[in-house]
This record gives C-alpha cells, structure tokens and sequence, in this order.
C-alpha cells in the first residue's frame, strides 16, 4: 500500500484552488471588477434593478474538467500541475463571463436601455452619447468618472476606429463636456439623496 501524506495533499488542494481562482479572475477582468461573496448554501439570489424591480436568479451548476496523461510510476511535474489549475480557471472564468453576459443582456433589454444600431447607418458618436444618456455614472472627490462600459469586441474595435475622426469634430467635444457637467450634476443630487436616507 502506498503512504498517504494528508498534509502534502491538502497544501496541493489549496494550491489548486489559488492558482485556478487566480487565473479566472485574470483571464475575465470583469469578473474581477464585480465585488463577490462565496454562498455556501441555498440555489437561488436576487438583485435589484435601478427601477427597483427585484430579479431572482436561479443557480445552475457549472462544471469543468481538464485531463491528465500519466506515464507509470511519475505524476505531475509542479508546472504542470500549475498549468492545469490555471486551465481549469479559465474554462470557469469563461463560463461565468457567458452566464453574466445573458444576465445582463436580458435586464438590458427589459429596462430598455440599449442603443439601436443600424447597419445602413453605421456606428456614430450620436449612439456612444445615446448610451451614456442612459447609464448612471458615479464620480470620485475630484470629479472623474471612474464608470465603464462593457461591450463586445466588434464594438469596442469599432469605436476604436472612429474615435480619431470623431475627436476632430468640435461638436463631439463640446456635447462629451456638457453631457459629462451633466452627469457629474446628476451624481451629486443622487448623492445628497442616499446622504439624506442614511
């Protein structure tokens, strides 16, 4: 019988959980980005939309797997056993990411705040400020905004590609200001509000 090392083997589950944790918080940025807590029970949570509508989510288990070659005799040399945890991240950081997308399209959706893009007419600055309209943004003491959007990559290397020409244009620059002015505004009035609340 072979000697069992508990104490070996609960360092390497520990390594495993930290390398694969890491690796899906750096392959998806914006799942770092979210605050989270561990649940360790119940199969279901809730959010609350600006409007105040309370949606439930459902869990559903997510699960991936990455295969290991052993030869007889020999096992995972300790990068290769990095490698793996990593893999395993990524699969879960990827699947998370695809669950969060849904999420977030269908309360995009619901609320109407989506920007309506033909192809015909193609992607303007007028849309980039339609989205902005929309959103709420938050703002540090020094008054900048410290919001983002998330899009997709043909999206965001569209924009991309027309921000050069759009930033020629005065007419862009002045609504960006005035839009941000407003913006800040709305900030602080929100702010005063939740102050109040408290």
């Amino acid at each position: 019988m072979l000697p069992h090392f508990p104490k070996s083997r609960k360092a390497l589950d520990e390594l495993w959980l930290e390398l694969a944790s890491r690796r899906r918080l750096t392959h998806g940025p914006m799942l770092a980005s979210i605050p989270h807590k561990m649940q360790m029970e119940g199969n279901a949570s809730e959010f609350q939309t600006v409007q105040g509508k309370t949606n439930r989510i459902k869990y559903r288990k997510q699960s991936s797997t990455v295969s290991v070659k052993y030869e007889d005799g020999k096992g995972l040399t300790l990068e290769e056993f990095c490698a793996k945890a990593s893999e395993i991240g990524e699969k879960m950081a990827q699947q998370m990411s695809n669950v969060l997308v849904k999420e977030l399209d269908a309360v995009t959706t619901e609320t109407g705040n989506e920007v309506k893009v033909s192809k015909s007419e193609g992607l303007q600055y007028k849309h980039l400020f339609e989205l902005m309209e929309k959103t709420e943004e938050d703002f540090d003491d020094d008054g900048k905004s410290f919001s983002s959007f998330f899009c997709g990559m043909d999206f965001y290397q569209d924009v991309l590609k027309k921000m050069p020409e759009w930033e020629k244009d005065p007419e862009f620059h002045k609504r960006l200001k005035d839009l941000n002015a407003r913006k800040r505004m709305e900030f602080r009035e929100r702010e005063a509000r939740r102050r109040l609340v408290d």
